[in-house]
């Protein structure tokens, strides 16, 4: 996959960034980064490369587990991230030709969201 798009509300990536690892090169907010874009009600739509995507999923794994140094709430969180990251990641058909559309990864948990 060469590009994914995440929408959730800006302060669930943030909590993606206070959590991650050193190596984590994804877009950041505190770096004003052009990949994350604002939307309505406080939403960002992120977009990321395939590399990107791996070390989501890598970095919220390893911080949502019981041992991990983060704090619980916080786990909480990472583990929906991962969730989401990993159920979209899933349908991707690696043996599927250029222009595979690939559904963005949704976290939103507003009452009127689809």
């Amino acid at each position: 996959m060469s590009t994914m798009k995440a929408v959730c509300h800006r302060d669930t990536w943030g909590v993606l960034e206070a959590n991650a690892p050193y190596w984590f090169t994804a877009p950041q907010l505190r770096d004003n980064d052009k990949a994350i874009v604002p939307r309505d009600g406080g939403m960002i739509e992120v977009t990321l490369s395939g590399p990107h995507v791996i070390q989501v999923l890598q970095a919220t794994y390893r911080k949502s587990r019981p041992w991990a140094d983060a704090f619980s709430h916080h786990k909480v969180v990472l583990r929906r991230i991962h969730a989401a990251f990993a159920e979209v990641v899933a349908k991707v058909d690696p043996a599927a030709g250029r222009g595979q559309a690939i559904p963005p990864v949704i976290i939103d948990d507003r009452i009127d969201a689809e």
